[in-house]
């Protein structure tokens, strides 16, 4: 479970944000009276969202705030014309992409970028921590006239993937997209994701979602996954993409 409470020296502002989340998303609300740190241990929480002049997500192992991160990098690269490994496994004339997995956000505001002003990215987180961080630091990105309309084009819904395929209509859109959380983590002593990976959901793909996946997607769908996942052997795939040195590899399904 989660909660929500302010920084230590709250304006109203900060106040009336918290309790308008916990409201929303039927969260407790906690007044900041002690560290975060006491506050997750008497009220048994998982992490706590801090909203201070910005929202971010305290656990004890760590912060975790919505950043552009390697998304920025990225999309720099796609504007000088070089290869995204992603957003070069679409097919051409994509108008709607399922990113199932939103996650820190980077291959919904890349492949935004990338399909341009009229895609429709349609982006699934299920965790609440995770998707409300998300909301708020997609609405902060829409701000800024760079990546507005990026932004704009990406709709993050708080929901499970299998729950959204099953009502979804089969060929209604174009890529389906998965990036669970590996279960061996990559460079995981490195990349400081603790408090993101303490609230994230570890849900994994199973032959009934792939089946639900590949009715759905009229194209495609992708899987990312680490090397010498199961999953590459498991189920039947078009082509594996892998690259020499990298630590991930993308799978494919034609539909």
């Amino acid at each position: 479970m989660i909660g929500i409470t302010t920084i230590p020296k709250p304006i109203e502002q900060n106040i009336a944000q918290a309790r308008e989340i916990a409201e929303k998303f039927s969260i407790p609300f906690f007044e900041r009276k002690e560290s975060c740190k006491k506050c997750m241990e008497e009220n048994n929480l998982d992490g706590l969202i801090v909203c201070g002049k910005e929202l971010f997500l305290k656990t004890k192992d760590g912060e975790y705030k919505f950043h552009l991160g390697m998304a920025k990098l990225r999309l720099l690269q796609l504007k000088r014309g070089n290869v995204d490994r992603l957003c070069k496994l679409i097919p051409e004339s994509v108008n709607t992409f399922l990113d199932c997995t939103f996650g820190q956000g980077n291959d919904s505001i890349v492949v935004s970028g990338f399909l341009g002003e009229k895609s429709r990215i349609i982006s699934l987180e299920k965790s609440k921590a995770l998707y409300i961080i998300g909301k708020y630091g997609i609405k902060k990105i829409s701000e800024t006239d760079e990546y507005q309309d990026i932004s704009k084009r990406i709709e993050l819904k708080n929901e499970d993937f299998f729950t959204y395929l099953k009502k979804a209509e089969s060929k209604s859109i174009d890529v389906v997209y998965f990036d669970t959380m590996f279960k061996h983590p990559v460079k995981s002593e490195k990349n400081h994701r603790e408090a993101f990976r303490k609230c994230a959901c570890y849900d994994k793909l199973t032959k009934e979602i792939l089946d639900e996946s590949i009715r759905v997607a009229k194209k495609r769908v992708i899987i990312k996954e680490r090397p010498f996942s199961i999953i590459f052997r498991k189920y039947n795939f078009s082509y594996i993409d892998t690259k020499k040195g990298q630590s991930v590899a993308y799978g494919v399904i034609e539909t």
